[in-house]
């Protein structure tokens, strides 16, 4: 297992973690100003207006579930919102999530691997890139599971003189994990070269993110 780039996380201990951390936010009222969260509110909002109707929406690492709890409290998922799917490689958070989003579809999968026959209006990956060396492979699958929208939110830029970074560092548990800082020049050209422009880059303190949209 401590070969995997996604070893901790398939720990039920961690998924346990990563659930009580996310909880603290909504019990102690703070969800709506924590970066991570009121960021996704807004990338959401905008991409739903641009729609004006609901969207399928698949969530790859999606966690326990705390992305669309969140969303579906800022009334962005629902009926009227986001018709929202989670996608997990630990069975683990998928139970979680199934608990704390009821309304949700959760698969359990690697998303390198995952072939479900369907497409979504927005694919979204939340925190997820950075743990694939493969990273250009990630961004294929991603392409290929949406017929229009493509979220990275809580991803990792360069300069543009910097080249793209791959390293390992210890994570839970106290196992060594991929971590990747992309090069935002060699981000653009792979998403152009899957057909997919960006229509927005957006950051804040140490953290970037990207909408983008298929020509």
């Amino acid at each position: 297992m401590s070969d995997s780039p996604f070893a901790s996380w398939l720990l039920p201990e961690v998924a346990s973690e990563h659930d009580d951390m996310n909880r603290k936010y909504f019990e102690d009222g703070t969800v709506g100003t924590y970066p991570y969260f009121y960021k996704l509110k807004e990338v959401v909002n905008s991409i739903l207006n641009a729609e004006s109707r609901s969207l399928s929406c698949l969530d790859v690492g999606c966690g326990a579930g705390w992305q669309a709890k969140y969303l579906e409290s800022v009334g962005l998922a629902g009926k009227q919102g986001l018709l929202y799917e989670g996608l997990d490689i630990s069975p683990h958070m998928c139970d979680l999530a199934r608990r704390n989003f009821p309304a949700g579809t959760f698969h359990v999968g690697d998303v390198l691997d995952f072939v479900p026959g369907r497409t979504w209006d927005l694919v979204m990956a939340c925190g997820s890139m950075e743990h694939f060396t493969d990273w250009k492979g990630f961004l294929a699958k991603m392409t290929e599971l949406s017929s229009r929208w493509v979220v990275l939110h809580k991803v990792f830029f360069t300069d543009a003189n910097a080249p793209t970074w791959v390293f390992r560092r210890t994570m839970y548990q106290g196992i060594e994990e991929t971590r990747v800082v992309m090069n935002y020049s060699e981000f653009t050209a792979a998403m152009n070269a899957l057909g997919f422009m960006v229509e927005k880059r957006y950051d804040w303190p140490g953290v970037s993110g990207a909408i983008t949209r298929r020509k």
